[in-house]
């Protein structure tokens, strides 16, 4: 599953057979796998952090709702 998310992410952003290549050896160690999963990973703390920081604002949101009731 990470290698062709990696490959589709790599075309996608890249869309040079060469430029794809240099990519693939310089930054991910020759290795679709690498791209795909440092992009699942990465879509994956977005997802958190948004879900953290909704729920910290959420409750920090009642807690000053209350005291000022």
């Amino acid at each position: 599953m990470y290698h062709l998310v990696g490959w589709i992410y790599i075309w996608i952003r890249y869309r040079d057979k060469e430029r794809v290549r240099s990519i693939i050896q310089t930054k991910y160690n020759d290795r679709f796998y690498n791209a795909g999963v440092e992009f699942i990973f990465s879509i994956f703390g977005v997802i958190l952090i948004s879900v953290l920081l909704i729920f910290l604002f959420g409750f920090l949101g009642r807690l000053f709702f209350d005291l000022i009731k």
